[in-house]
């Protein structure tokens, strides 16, 4: 099995400290949104695919950590 890891800079689509929601729509794998400095924020999965509100961590990710 491949695993795939990627870190992405959410400021490089101007999406840093702006998520408020977020929908994962792979089938497998998971995506952690973080606070700088590595901080986890949330994440969501293939099997919690969506968060509506992410509440107190809204407008906090800068980072986000796809693996798949």
């Amino acid at each position: 099995m491949t695993i795939a890891v990627a870190t992405v800079d959410l400021a490089a689509w101007g999406w840093a400290d702006r998520i408020e929601s977020v929908q994962f729509t792979r089938g497998s794998g998971a995506a952690s949104f973080l606070e700088e400095g590595a901080v986890p924020l949330f994440t969501v999965d293939a099997g919690n695919p969506a968060v509506s509100d992410v509440g107190a961590a809204r407008n906090r990710a800068r980072v986000v950590y796809i693996a798949c």
